[in-house]
């Protein structure tokens, strides 16, 4: 009786490794995805960051007295990229 009890219980577990590996997997497969999406966050943060330093803007030449739309509309999108780094 013992050994068959042990052997129901090396079932289960065999069963229970089964499925873990496979919840592993999909896991891995979401890490993957996660970090694919951060590097191309990153990429397009780096490519804001290059457009917005080489943009001229009457503001920065001190002929208009406040920021155009459009570099207020780049700050932003620069601030909130930047936030959605430091969370990863």
């Amino acid at each position: 009786m013992l050994l068959k009890e042990l052997h129901n219980e090396a079932n289960k577990i065999d069963i229970i490794n089964y499925l873990l590996k496979g919840l592993n997997k999909w896991l891995e497969n979401g890490v993957n995805q996660l970090e694919t999406k951060l590097t191309n966050l990153k990429e397009d943060f780096e490519n804001l960051d290059l457009i917005y330093k080489r943009s001229t803007c009457c503001y920065e030449n001190q002929l208009i007295s406040k920021p155009c739309e459009n570099c207020t509309i780049m700050e932003n999108k620069v601030k909130n990229l930047l936030k959605i780094c430091a969370k990863c």
